[in-house]
């Protein structure tokens, strides 16, 4: 895998912040946050679904060198404890998979609106989006799933924007009714929730340490 892309129109204004904080423009670091919470959620509904009374995530096997490459092989284990969000996201001392890039971003209607529930930044007026393409691009040079870590990308990221079609958002204040988009121009598999109660799912997950931190 080197890249793949995903059409997205917005069915409300997507809000990620820019240079003057007046949410005209699309930012990638702004969509990220909520990739990765709904990607966290979405691991911790299928991990409450096959195992209620213990979900714990299922790790990732990985390609460990030779016992005599100690600094890699002792990363390798650690990360393997990590759980698939920090594995895919990163964290402060990983990198994550992928890189997400913003191209052929066709601006609707702008509509005065808000990300706070007050009013005291209403004047910002967030754009509705008629065509934003997402590229996924894997940030790996370094092997440690024989290989295979490009489809494993491919394949966690089209089950999210699968979930993110049905159920998700991009942006900030979903809450406000921010951020509702529609996947475009592929095929996504139908996706229904793991769990019919995702509140608990998420709630009785196991975390990691380092996930911990993240909630």
């Amino acid at each position: 895998m080197k890249s793949f892309s995903y059409s997205i129109s917005s069915l409300t204004p997507i809000v990620t912040g820019d240079r003057d904080h007046r949410n005209t423009e699309l930012q990638a670091t702004g969509l990220l946050g909520s990739l990765r919470y709904q990607y966290w959620l979405l691991k911790a509904m299928q991990a409450w679904q096959s195992n209620p009374h213990n979900p714990s995530y299922p790790p990732y096997s990985f390609d460990l060198p030779a016992k005599g490459a100690h600094n890699k092989r002792q990363f390798l284990l650690e990360l393997a404890k990590a759980g698939p969000v920090v594995q895919l996201f990163g964290d402060t001392n990983w990198k994550k998979m992928f890189r997400l890039e913003i191209t052929d971003a066709v601006r609707g209607e702008a509509l005065p609106c808000s990300a706070r529930a007050d009013d005291r930044q209403a004047q910002k007026t967030p754009y509705q989006w008629k065509q934003i393409n997402l590229t996924f691009r894997q940030d790996r040079k370094i092997s440690f799933f024989g290989g295979t870590e490009g489809e494993m990308i491919r394949k966690e990221i089209e089950e999210l924007m699968a979930f993110i079609h049905q159920y998700g958002w991009l942006g900030a204040a979903p809450q406000n009714g921010l951020g509702w988009v529609k996947v475009q121009g592929r095929t996504l598999s139908p996706h229904t929730l793991p769990s019919s109660n995702p509140v608990f799912a998420a709630e009785d997950i196991s975390f990691t340490a380092r996930e911990a931190e993240y909630r």
